[in-house]
């Protein structure tokens, strides 16, 4: 018999604390990839690994949340549902590695260039095999998604540790230690859900029907994907390897931050497919929901700010002294990003696809203004502030999005009266310059305001069914808005 699903803040917790493990392992592994490749070879593995994630959304094609949106509101079997998803992951995957040997064939890079190009390419039949990871999601069971996360961290990090110790760490042995460590925790995640797809014979004709239902989804998310991955590529090109490296030590932390949303998303996404936007209560939800993450994201932001020039001097080194002088300033990339959680997840549990690409396409048009202007104007702070300009435009812009599509608002007075704290924390640790440990602590403390406004926000949001098929979802292809 299947055990009760977990409350909302139950979920959240469980992920946010595997997660949390799986960042210090990150870090740790970022760390020695710092020291161990130096700023430039770094920059280089930065902008292969942000073009990956790039070309990873891109393949996706909006399928995974569309197939979690299904899962939610239709009656069919699981492994019925989950068949066409798996079949179209294996379609993309094999298409890609297939275009990738042709390039290798006819452009003969170097044997370095093509072994990284080959691993790459062979990340996308992890994606395949973790397909089913979206019946985690909707049943409730996200929190099961970061302990394989967990697992993935720590395999990557002996990987890499091993080949630092021996002086032996390269390119190609980084990129290489990444895609071992994401197949295996691909492997764990088919194991937790009952390796649903695999028990269905494929279905080519589902998969081609999966695939028009969520192109304007995959669409939103490749553009989000490409604003948000580009600037490292957009440093190496304006500023140099060691540049992209400095802005990448740093720019990646905002990854790590993000398991605060992600979390707390994975928890509710299914809440929001089902919710009311025309009743009063569920209006409330969605401006907790926002509040919440808009507060949690600028404690986290406060955190930063203190805590993110003597952590960059410690983890990589005095040769990214340039990446501790700019950490203050991304870090202030956290409240909108954060904010966009709520906003773009609300548009797409709704099917408003369309409606999401217009963000996508605006943060993404920003983004190739902002750098280019930006960086070749002021240099490695010229990237720090485009990435500001990019994402407060972008929460700007789906802040008005949201109000058009549901009149709804993001901000309720009671947070709006709680962002004046850590703000005024940064404030005064930027001009007073306390003592490192009183830093510490008080970097300390605004990262326990972020957890603390995330344990809010979790318990004002109605509780997960822990069931499929009974929602009253239309299809993608049937929605008003799509």
């Amino acid at each position: 018999m299947r055990s009760a699903p977990l409350t909302v803040r139950a979920q959240t917790w469980r992920s946010v604390l595997l997660r949390l493990g799986a960042v210090a392992t990150a870090v740790l592994t970022q760390s020695l990839l710092a020291r161990g490749l130096a700023p430039f070879a770094y920059g280089q593995f930065g902008t292969v690994t942000s073009n990956l994630q790039i070309v990873g959304q891109a393949a996706d094609l909006g399928s995974e949340t569309t197939t979690i949106r299904y899962l939610g509101s239709d009656r069919r079997a699981t492994t019925e549902i989950l068949a066409p998803l798996f079949t179209l992951k294996l379609i993309v995957a094999a298409t890609a590695l297939g275009l990738v040997v042709v390039a290798i064939v006819a452009l003969r890079p170097s044997a370095g260039v093509s072994s990284v190009l080959m691993l790459a390419a062979l990340v996308l039949f992890a994606g395949a095999l973790s397909s089913s990871r979206t019946q985690l999601i909707a049943t409730g069971r996200s929190h099961e998604l970061q302990g394989a996360a967990l697992i993935q961290a720590l395999l990557n990090l002996g990987i890499v540790a091993a080949c630092f110790a021996v002086a032996a760490l390269t390119l190609s042995l980084a990129v290489g230690a990444l895609v071992i460590a994401t197949f295996a925790g691909a492997g764990l995640l088919a194991h937790r859900a009952g390796w649903a797809p695999w028990t269905a014979r494929p279905s080519v004709s589902g998969a081609r029907s999966l695939a028009r239902a969520a192109v304007p989804l995959g669409v939103a998310a490749s553009l989000a994907a490409i604003a948000y991955r580009i600037p490292t590529t957009l440093t190496l090109i304006l500023l140099g390897a060691t540049a992209a490296g400095q802005f990448h030590a740093v720019y990646r932390w905002l990854d790590f931050a993000q398991i605060l949303p992600q979390n707390l998303m994975l928890a509710l996404f299914p809440g929001l497919v089902r919710l009311a936007t025309e009743d009063l209560g569920a209006r409330a939800q969605y401006r907790e929901m926002a509040t919440g993450l808009l507060v949690a994201g600028t404690w986290m932001a406060a955190a930063l700010t203190v805590l993110g020039p003597g952590a960059a001097r410690l983890l990589y080194g005095n040769s990214f002294s340039q990446a501790a002088r700019i950490a203050p300033l991304v870090a202030w990339v956290l409240p909108p990003m954060f904010l966009s959680y709520a906003q773009g997840n609300m548009l797409i549990a709704k099917g408003l696809y369309r409606v999401q690409i217009y963000v996508a396409s605006a943060s993404l048009t920003l983004a190739l203004i902002a750098y280019p202007l930006l960086a070749s104007t002021l240099g490695l702070h010229g990237a720090a502030v485009a990435s500001l300009c990019v994402e407060y435009g972008t929460a700007t812009v789906g802040t008005l999005l949201v109000w058009r599509s549901f009149r709804l608002l993001p901000l309720s007075v009671a947070g709006t009266r709680i962002l004046l704290i850590p703000l005024a924390l940064a404030i005064a640790t930027a001009v007073l310059r306390p003592s490192a440990w009183l830093a510490v602590c008080v970097g300390l403390a605004c990262g326990i305001g972020a957890l603390l406004a995330l344990w809010q926000t979790a318990g004002s949001q109605p509780e997960p069914s822990g069931e499929i098929g009974h929602g009253a979802l239309q299809r993608p292809d049937e929605t008003a808005g799509s």
